[in-house]
């Protein structure tokens, strides 16, 4: 399949959910697709990324990314019918870049790697399109309108929820395929679109990458990994810290948690400052030695969609993980048998005190982690998910 790919941005260095799963795919699939990578960048600034992705793809074309005052923007985009995050990433420049490469090369199909950059080719409309959902973008912003506290904040995510809504059901049904990474994610949508018109192809990890260690980890320590500049996660860790970390630290005085992301904002920053047994890590270059280091994993996600490869990631490492439902949301796990789910604050700092004792427990649900990555979720298995669902919409040549 010829096969031209829009992203939002380069996917490398791949230290995103969405850039690790494009990497991967593209990893997977270029020995049997070409693939023409647009995106919106620099040439001169991302010269080390364009080389490092160039052994993937036939060509990599950049567009400028549109120059805005994100405040200015958002208040502007009270008076727009597009939702924020998709106003961001139209741009002309870049749908005429599209225009001028569907003309100029014989295309089986676009693939869209993001509901935010989808606006920029709704109306090419002679060439099957495929959107993939990293999440259902706009339940994200629903769930941050109800966790939200400030009143103006709370009203703002309310109205782009509605908004990101409304358009993603509208661009969705212009799309040949619709690609889910979860069964939960499949039947949000069937509401609004021919079933037969959704695929799921799941996040997945690499599992020769991510392999557990040999070294000893440290007892009643805690990790989190994650870009901290997304807000969910954001809000998983202020969650972590004020309702669930002190009812584990009354009965465990030696305790650890190393929060592992970029970009922790300076209200989290001021928080961890406070607790001397909590580590801010900011950027790192390889997170397997902080999960490896780690005793337990956990994810208290009370905002998400899609699936967090972070919990692939530490199962593949042979880590236990302890997470709400809605962080383990659309992964086929079992709790008890391979991941411990719980909701409640209480229960949650239960668990994470009854494994930092019991080896033989943790150790089995290690064990069952890491078999289900292998089974189930390595990239290979998924990539090849993916060249199907191409090969099944592509124009017939």
């Amino acid at each position: 399949m010829n096969v031209l790919l829009l992203i939002s941005q380069l996917p490398y260095p791949p230290d995103t959910g969405a850039k690790i799963r494009t990497f991967n795919l593209i990893k997977n699939l270029y020995k049997r697709h070409s693939i023409t990578l647009v995106s919106f960048g620099d040439y001169d600034k991302e010269k080390d990324k364009i080389i490092r992705l160039k052994q993937f793809c036939e060509k990599i074309e950049l567009v400028p990314k549109k120059q805005i005052n994100d405040y200015i923007f958002a208040f502007k985009n009270l008076f727009s019918r597009y939702p924020y995050s998709v106003s961001k990433y139209y741009t002309n420049e870049m749908k005429s870049r599209i225009s001028n490469l569907l003309q100029a090369d014989n295309f089986d199909l676009i693939h869209c790697d993001s509901i935010q950059v989808s606006l920029n080719i709704l109306k090419f409309n002679s060439i099957p399109k495929v959107l993939t959902e990293h999440n259902i973008e706009s339940q994200i912003l629903e769930r941050l309108a109800q966790n939200e506290d400030n009143l103006i904040k709370k009203l703002y995510f309310y109205v782009q929820y509605l908004k990101l809504k409304r358009y993603e059901i509208f661009a969705c049904k212009k799309f040949s395929r619709v690609i889910t990474v979860s069964e939960e994610d499949k039947r949000f949508l069937k509401n609004f679109i021919d079933e037969k018109n959704i695929s799921v192809v799941p996040n997945g990890v690499d599992c020769s990458y991510f392999t557990p260690s040999k070294n000893g980890m440290k007892p009643h320590s805690l990790v989190f990994t994650g870009s901290m500049d997304w807000e969910p996660n954001n809000d998983a860790i202020f969650y972590f810290i004020k309702h669930i970390y002190p009812l584990i630290k009354k009965k465990v005085q030696e305790i650890s948690f190393t929060i592992v992301g970029r970009d922790p904002s300076d209200a989290l920053i001021k928080l961890a400052s406070k607790d001397k047994s909590i580590e801010l890590t900011g950027r790192v270059d390889d997170v397997r030695p902080y999960i490896a280091n780690s005793c337990l994993y956990i994810v208290p996600l009370r905002i998400g969609g899609g699936t967090r490869l972070k919990i692939l990631e530490a199962m593949a490492m042979g880590k236990t993980v302890i997470s709400t439902s809605i962080g383990a949301e659309g992964l086929e796990v079992t709790s008890e048998e391979n991941i411990i789910l719980a909701d409640e604050p209480q229960v949650f700092a239960k668990r994470a005190l009854e494994l930092f004792e019991n080896n033989n427990l943790r150790k089995n649900i290690e064990s069952s982690g890491r078999k289900l990555t292998e089974q189930k979720y390595s990239w290979d298995i998924i990539a090849d998910k993916l060249g199907e669902t191409w090969e099944a919409v592509g124009i017939k040549k």
